[in-house]
């Protein structure tokens, strides 16, 4: 009986010690009111528990000393950080990468050669999540959806096409449950898929570029929108059955404006065609029903093409085509005519 009353008192201190341990959780100002609370159960708990109290007590009071040690770490320390291989160690290129928010040792990863992976523990450890239900191994494009995570859609064809290494896809792959089991959605002809943004609260809304096929032309290139989860697609942007979707891009304060990067491209057993002049940007303003090419300062020549929203000021938008950089900071209404403005 002795033994159960002591190990009643154990938990009941520890009850408290959990408590409190919460309030220091919720209130920055708590400090001076905890440390006197575990100081009065120090001096009240018995022997077997005073080894606890004092580890708490020494907690509480170093407690100030280790924020203020938070808050002036020299970031100039940073600086000597460098960039590490976290696997996985066979797959071939990667070509994709997809975070989710709040969760920063959460990432999906899509490879030429290899399927889709998967880490929880920010590249310690990655399983394979493709390799028991689709039909190639070459991906382009990993999206997780904002507003429920458990919702992935995958392009299957690597966008960066190269010499005669380059494999086609089959279209989208759709999976509700974190990439547990996939199914098919279509755009089988889609070939090499580049991108594909998710609308911010909408699962089902999703819009996929195509950049198409790597050795002839195809009516299935350019931009096409689901709102059905997949079921159904509609081409909403087709400029050409020679040009394609090489990028997309939403806006991430609102979804109904889209920009869309369209290469003119083919490939032949001798040589890449790239460049054309219908590519471009193009920009919706109407969650894709409608679309406008911007030509203000861009040439009339383009090649392979990328373009970005700024997160952080959604009116400056940053298209890349090599060898130069423009960026338009005026919603990409226009774009500078000389590259670094």
């Amino acid at each position: 009986m002795a033994h159960l009353g002591k190990s009643g008192e154990i938990y009941r201190l520890m009850d408290k010690f959990n408590k409190l341990i919460g309030k220091l959780d919720r209130l920055t100002d708590s400090h001076n009111y905890l440390l006197h609370e575990t100081e009065i159960m120090l001096i009240k708990s018995k022997p077997v528990v005073s080894f606890t109290s004092l580890l708490v007590l020494l907690i509480l009071m170093a407690w100030p000393a280790l924020a203020s040690a938070r808050e002036s770490v020299d970031t100039a320390l940073l600086k000597g950080l460098e960039w590490r291989l976290v696997g996985p160690y066979r797959g071939g290129r990667v070509t994709t990468v997809a975070g989710v928010p709040d969760n920063p040792m959460l990432y999906y990863m899509g490879a030429t050669g290899g399927g889709v992976w998967k880490t929880e523990n920010a590249g310690t450890t990655w399983e394979n999540l493709s390799d028991d239900f689709f039909k190639v191994g070459t991906i382009g494009a990993v999206a997780v959806s904002e507003s429920d995570n458990n919702v992935l859609y995958v392009g299957t064809g690597e966008a960066p096409i190269r010499g005669v290494t380059t494999s086609s896809g089959d279209g989208v792959w759709k999976s509700t449950d974190a990439g547990k089991t996939w199914a098919h959605t279509g755009l089988e002809k889609s070939g090499q898929i580049a991108q594909i943004e998710i609308h911010p609260t909408n699962p089902d809304i999703a819009f996929v570029a195509v950049q198409g096929q790597i050795w002839g032309a195809n009516e299935e290139r350019g931009v096409f929108r689901t709102t059905d989860g997949g079921k159904s697609w509609e081409h909403v942007l087709k400029v050409s059955a020679d040009t394609g979707a090489t990028d997309l891009s939403m806006d991430p304060t609102n979804p109904r404006i889209l920009y869309a990067a369209m290469w003119n491209h083919g490939r032949k057993p001798w040589f890449i065609h790239s460049g054309g002049t219908d590519g471009g940007i193009y920009k919706s303003t109407d969650g894709g029903d409608s679309w406008k090419k911007l030509t203000g300062g861009l040439p009339e020549m383009i090649g392979k093409i990328g373009v970005d929203v700024s997160a952080s000021n959604r009116s400056a938008s940053m298209p890349s085509s090599r060898p130069n950089l423009k960026k338009a900071a005026c919603g990409a209404a226009t774009m500078p005519a000389k590259p670094g403005s």
